[in-house]
């Protein structure tokens, strides 16, 4: 196995941070832009625009010369950094890949979405995103790259981590391997009408 170093994200890593999280789309992602093509055009004027991943809070799992992997961290009290002029390109960018019937979709899926919500536990640091590319997967890197921020959460006195996911999410097994635990389950009609799952879960990590 290729050994996996972790650094932080930097800008120059954003080609590559859009194919980690978009060459296979999330499948919440893919349940409202089915088409695989326009998902990833989509997501990359998301993350272009600051929506859907903050670079500076992110790492990169570097394996065979190249990003595999990424994890973004979130602590108490960061918010979301989203500004009216970026929603408003990313929506401009988006009306032309897939309409707007399309567009109304998305905007029906960020309001269920919002609705499923979980509040992250206090003093927890929060896993934000975690995703390997397609061509890495089942080598070992989203386990590293939890271990990482187990790290950097002990490092900074945090004595929990906490993550949101998908009920059907097959990473589910990794984060139970690693010691989180499902405390909150949340389920939504018309998510799962527009996406295809049922809802969303909490998962918690006591940190010894």
């Amino acid at each position: 196995m290729d050994s996996i170093t972790i650094r932080p994200a930097t800008t120059a890593d954003l080609e590559r941070l859009i194919a980690i999280l978009y060459d296979d789309p999330p499948s919440e992602f893919r349940g409202i832009v089915p088409d695989r093509r326009k998902a990833r055009a989509i997501g990359a004027a998301m993350l272009r625009n600051g929506l859907s991943l903050d670079v500076e809070r992110t790492a990169v799992a570097v394996a065979g010369g190249e990003a595999a992997g990424l994890i973004a961290l979130q602590r108490p009290g960061e918010n979301d950094r989203m500004s009216l002029a970026a929603a408003l390109r990313v929506v401009a960018r988006s009306l032309p890949i897939v309409g707007p019937c399309g567009l109304w979709r998305y905007v029906r899926y960020q309001q269920a979405r919002g609705r499923m919500r979980l509040p992250n536990p206090p003093e927890a640091m929060y896993v934000w995103e975690l995703d390997v590319h397609p061509d890495w997967r089942n080598r070992g890197i989203g386990g590293a790259m939890l271990g990482y921020a187990e790290e950097v959460a002990r490092r900074e006195g945090f004595p929990r981590m906490a993550l949101t996911t998908t009920t059907t999410n097959p990473a589910q097994h990794l984060y139970h391997r690693h010691g989180y635990r499902i405390v909150e389950t949340r389920l939504d009609p018309s998510y799962e009408r527009l996406t295809g799952i049922p809802g969303r879960v909490l998962m918690v990590k006591q940190l010894g």
